[in-house]
């Protein structure tokens, strides 16, 4: 685990085959999913990080990966290839209940952020050089969205921690580059990197956006950027 100053914090568990860890909101757990070295299969585990222990989420001879917690840590969704329909799932963080069906797909999928009101789960589908960001909707009670559908490839789309911007990588100008738009108004859009980008992260108070434009760094944003962003917002 890294802090946000890029200081090593320590490791989590012994060494194994794992990926796409997600900590908690409040910081006390990870989710991943490891791979079984026997069946190769991929399946959700949580770390308690105060208790150095281990808990497994799910149990299908599915594949089931990239998990992403909700804002109030009690539930985690993930893609998996289970039997009960291929899609975006969500179960109960702690293991009750039966993971829930909410975006069925036919396509690779990926969960990538969830909305700081709870409500829309942004998810990545046929993931690859012409992907997508759709949302679904997290109690699964009305049909997933096409959010960013277009010509060209569209993925990590990250909310802003108040909700009113959506930062994504898309490879229309050619290359892999960090935009923004407004949510859920996505009329305007704002190039952030100008070098290539990946990954956009937001800080907790949504006043700057971290991304890698290479494999090597990170790069902050000034703050300027999205003041000026929020100038350009305001009916006044």
């Amino acid at each position: 685990i890294m802090a946000i100053d890029g200081s090593p914090q320590g490791r989590v568990g012994p060494p194994a085959t794992q990926y796409s860890p997600r900590v908690s909101p409040d910081g006390s757990r990870v989710a991943v999913d490891i791979e079984d070295m026997a069946s190769s299969n991929l399946d959700i585990w949580i770390w308690d990080l105060t208790r150095n222990i281990r808990s497994r989420l799910t149990f299908d001879a599915a594949v089931d990966r990239t998990p992403i917690w909700s804002p109030d840590g009690r539930e985690v969704a993930f893609y998996s290839t289970r039997d009960a329909g291929r899609g975006i799932y969500v179960r109960a963080a702690d293991g009750t209940g039966e993971p829930r069906l909410i975006a069925p797909t036919e396509e690779r999928s990926y969960p990538i952020h969830w909305s700081p009101d709870g409500q829309l789960i942004c998810y990545i589908l046929d993931y690859g050089p012409n992907s997508d960001i759709w949302l679904a909707h997290a109690d699964g009670r009305a049909p997933p969205e096409a959010f960013l559908d277009s010509p060209f490839g569209e993925w990590d789309g990250e909310f802003s921690p108040d909700g009113r911007w959506l930062a994504y990588v898309s490879n229309e100008s050619g290359r892999n580059e960090v935009y923004v738009r407004p949510f859920p108004d996505m009329d305007t859009k704002w190039a952030i990197s100008t070098e290539g980008g990946t990954e956009p992260l937001w800080s907790p108070d949504g006043r700057e956006l971290f991304y890698p434009p290479s494999d090597e760094e990170l790069v902050a944003t000034a703050d300027d950027t999205f003041l000026e962003l929020d100038r350009r917002e305001s009916p006044d």
